[in-house]
């Protein structure tokens, strides 16, 4: 059951990083990995020793570690220092944890960390991204591959159902989080209260979601190739450059997500924001057709300065 596109990329012997909760996507996860032969896979486990979840944090490091051996896979433990009540730091953390091991063990072959999302998880991120008033990168759901990142999500052509009728018919165990019935973080709130209204009127909302993300996807995917044409044009692909400038006037000839797109490749330190892009779009517009040259606004890393329909951005030095 796991994606054909990630069996064919890894081969049997690669270094596969689990993102290992205990729940039952990862154990799912794990055993269809060890169905299909993979002999080098590490558990990963990151315990966020989170307040709202109790006891729970070590119990679920416990059963991490008889998983692991009862399967004969190797085990890491991670733990957050100074947990927060906060979903955003929790997951930087958590893949900052899960990048370290990756490191640790890839030497002579590839390797990848691989997560348990599926198709409900797609589902829910459109619908959050949605309300947050998201763009086209937001809304086209959860990325299959993230090559940056070295992350492989291989589940996301199935539901939770199936999932759990698997682990159910093969009598596999795994942890329940009982933090996750609390809708006290925004993505339990739609797991938890959106989804079971929408359903009562939209039985089907879930899968249609989770086909909306992928044609997004494919939407992402152009704009993306716009932005890269765009700024190959204007010899402005390597990021190491101090500086770079584009015409202003062929800037606001693309559509506006290109426009995004191209500014979110610009800018550093991944200081993209929807706030910023409009203060900049903003900024340009207003200053595109001004005789007067050195018009600037200023991010923490760079400096944008108008001269004569030209942008010039320029890097601080830090």
């Amino acid at each position: 059951m796991i994606s054909e596109k990630f069996l064919e990329k890894y081969k049997k012997s690669d270094t596969i990083v689990v993102a290992f909760s205990g729940g039952p996507d990862s154990v799912f996860l794990a055993e269809q990995l060890l169905q299909h032969g993979y002999s080098n896979i590490i558990c990963a486990h990151f315990n966020h020793h989170m307040e709202v979840r109790d006891g729970a944090n070590n119990r679920d490091e416990e059963f991490v570690k008889k998983y692991a051996t009862t399967r004969n896979i190797l085990c890491e433990i991670g733990h957050w220092e100074n947990p927060k009540k906060s979903e955003e730091k929790a997951r930087h953390a958590r893949y900052e944890f899960l990048e370290n091991i990756r490191q640790k063990y890839a030497k002579n072959t590839e390797s990848v960390i691989v997560t348990g999302h599926h198709k409900n998880d797609v589902a829910e991120t459109v619908l959050l991204q949605f309300f947050r008033s998201g763009g086209i990168k937001s809304i086209s759901g959860i990325t299959e591959y993230d090559t940056q990142r070295n992350i492989f999500r291989p589940l996301l052509h199935l539901f939770k159902s199936k999932i759990l009728d698997f682990l159910d018919k093969n009598n596999i165990k795994y942890c329940v989080d009982n933090s996750n019935t609390e809708s006290v973080f925004t993505r339990n709130f739609i797991r938890n209260e959106v989804f079971p209204l929408l359903e009562t009127r939209f039985p089907n909302i879930q899968h249609h979601l989770w086909v909306q993300a992928s044609q997004f996807k494919q939407l992402e995917n152009e704009v993306e190739q716009h932005a890269h044409i765009f700024l190959e044009t204007h010899g402005i692909t390597n990021a190491s450059l101090q500086q770079k400038s584009f015409e202003i006037g062929k800037f606001l000839n693309v559509m506006t997500e290109v426009q995004a797109e191209i500014i979110r490749k610009i800018l550093i330190k991944k200081a993209f924001s929807r706030i910023f892009f409009l203060e900049f779009l903003a900024f340009v517009k207003k200053h595109a057709r001004d005789n007067i040259s050195g018009k600037k606004l200023e991010t923490k890393y760079q400096v944008f300065t108008v001269r004569k329909g030209i942008l010039f951005i320029e890097n601080k030095t830090v």
